[in-house]
């Protein structure tokens, strides 16, 4: 085994929603054999919890192209749906004044 040194966080995804990220971990790897060594404090998240960092490093091309994937299936910025009596698919994540709209990310990243 050998130490990688400078990697800021290693995150880890799993079956279902969540996720483990190492910050400033301990990394060591055995590149032959294909065995890596995560080692270090840890946090379970979910990924509701990672999404806006993760929109936050996407490249601007990258953001058009969810924005456009969002609008073909219908799930861009207004009413959403069926206007009646709820019969869509439930929110995923709540409204929140402090998430910003895709719209906004991708013209903050031009």
């Amino acid at each position: 085994m050998h130490a990688i040194g400078g990697i800021e966080e290693v995150t880890l995804y799993g079956p279902g929603d969540g996720c483990t990220v190492y910050t400033n971990p301990k990394v060591q790897a055995s590149i032959g054999s294909n065995t890596f060594v995560v080692s270090g404090p840890s946090q379970e998240r979910t990924m509701e919890e990672m999404l806006p960092g993760m929109l936050g490093s996407l490249p601007p091309e990258a953001l058009a192209a969810l924005a456009q994937q969002f609008k073909a299936q219908g799930m861009g910025g207004g009413g959403g749906g069926g206007g009646g009596g709820g019969g869509g698919a439930p929110a995923l994540v709540e409204e929140d004044e402090d998430v910003p709209e895709l719209e906004e990310i991708e013209a903050e990243a031009e």
